[in-house]
């Protein structure tokens, strides 16, 4: 079964006459991991609510754009016997070697999705969706068995630094076979992922039964004051795991927030809660340990 808004393959054999679909969709410029939760029908993967539901909820994370490509396949591998039989000794394998420029902090970032298995969809150069049909207008992305981001390369004197990512499919029909092509309505090329911060520690207190902990937020690509954050926003957890309902954030000065709940705690975590969207970006944080003084 396959899908496909380049022209529709009909019957159960699937014709090998040239027909008029396009010879190529375009290299892959952009990819954006998934979770095994992100699937949707044709209108829904299209659009660009979709995907920025999906990276607000952190089951999809777009990756920068693709600037090399190596494809690394690897062809069966057949072993014929003395009476003339022939066995098939090992499957073809689809590989492929990415490459991006990016700076450490963004490397570091991409460093994390490493070494696990991912669902995976592709955006083309000339505007098309590369994903997996599941079932009838039901669609995922193709089955990324090894993800591998690898060092990054040392620059030389003409040349910049570069992130290498490889990729496996598990399964080659996959796409050969059960392909998805979609046209979405919009740039995918314009999807960020989510913005990492630094929530760091200035000061806590605890005044008969008010808790206030005093902290300041930094976007760690670029060390700037991450402002604008509201109280919802944040999340406060007690020492016991529970977490704690915060009564008012005052920004002052740009990026300082003093967080105040009416709680008997005196220790616990602050941090982002979950990713939170100031303006048009996404951002999320590490968890930061507090102590009243």
């Amino acid at each position: 079964m396959n899908y496909s808004e380049l022209c529709t393959p009909s019957g159960e054999l699937l014709g090998t006459g040239r027909g008029t679909c396009a010879k190529s969709l375009g290299a892959d410029i952009k990819f954006i991991l998934t979770d095994e939760s992100v699937k949707g029908t044709a209108a829904q993967v299209n659009s660009e609510s979709f995907w920025t539901d999906a990276i607000k909820a952190g089951t999809a994370h777009p990756f920068p754009e693709v600037v090399e490509i190596e494809p690394q396949n690897v062809e069966a591998a057949y072993y014929e016997a003395p009476s003339g039989a022939t066995f098939k000794t090992k499957n073809e394998t689809r590989k492929t070697m990415y490459k991006f420029i990016e700076n450490i902090v963004t490397h570091s970032g991409m460093k994390s999705y490493s070494d696990r298995s991912w669902k995976v969809w592709f955006y083309t150069k000339n505007g098309y969706l590369r994903g997996h049909t599941i079932s009838d207008d039901l669609y995922e992305g193709l089955d990324i068995s090894t993800f591998y981001v690898n060092a990054q390369e040392t620059p030389t004197f003409d040349a910049v630094e570069q992130t290498p990512v490889v990729m496996e499919h598990n399964e080659v029909d996959d796409w050969d076979k059960e392909f998805f092509v979609g046209r979405p309505d919009f740039n995918m090329m314009n999807l960020e992922g989510v913005f990492q911060t630094s929530v760091k520690f200035i000061s806590a207190t605890q005044v008969t039964g008010t808790l206030t902990v005093n902290i300041s937020v930094d976007v760690s690509a670029t060390n700037s004051a991450l402002v604008g954050l509201v109280l919802a926003n944040f999340k406060l957890v007690d020492a016991s795991g529970l977490t704690v309902t915060i009564d008012s954030v005052v920004e002052s000065p740009d990026g300082t927030y003093a967080i105040v709940a009416t709680d008997a705690a005196t220790s616990g975590t602050i941090a982002l809660n979950g990713i939170v969207t100031v303006g048009t970006d996404n951002y999320q944080s590490n968890t930061l340990s507090f102590v009243t003084s």
